[in-house]
């Protein structure tokens, strides 16, 4: 039956993110659909509980708005997080957090495995960590973060 299509199918509707005139549903669908070298610029905040990994050069313009369920892991290229609007932040949660290589304890918001990551204006917080996790809003594990 058509009325017994799941409501979480939609949990991020409208368009959240562009790259030119292209708008997408939400980051990590612009983010797999963006070229090497494009920018991102969010138009909305986005609550979609994503894994976003990253090994190209890539531009994400926050906007002022705020990611609550997004994890990055950057792999590779040179990726600039910034905020020019002001007051935009970045949490993940526990199932959406990257654990880390270099200790299974520690998961983090941004994971930087490789490349160069530039953050600027934008506030990045750990998930409220439970139990034996130890959250982390940053955590290098090789490449550069500046």
């Amino acid at each position: 039956m058509l009325t017994m299509v799941p409501l979480t199918a939609f949990a991020a509707a409208g368009t959240v993110a562009y790259i030119g005139n292209a708008g997408y549903d939400s980051l990590v669908s612009a983010v797999e659909a963006a070229s090497d070298g494009e920018t991102i610029t969010l138009q909305a905040d986005d609550s979609s509980a994503q894994q976003i990994a990253i090994n190209k050069d890539l531009t994400i313009e926050m906007n002022g708005h705020n990611l609550t369920a997004t994890a990055f892991k950057i792999t590779g290229g040179n990726v600039v997080i910034s905020d020019r609007s002001g007051g935009a932040s970045i949490q993940s949660t526990r199932n959406v957090a990257f654990k880390t290589a270099f200790n299974s304890s520690v998961y983090a918001t941004i994971y930087v495995e490789g490349g160069n990551l530039a953050l600027e204006g934008v506030e990045v917080k750990g998930y409220q960590g439970t139990g034996g996790y130890l959250p982390k809003a940053l955590a290098v594990g090789g490449g550069f973060v500046t």
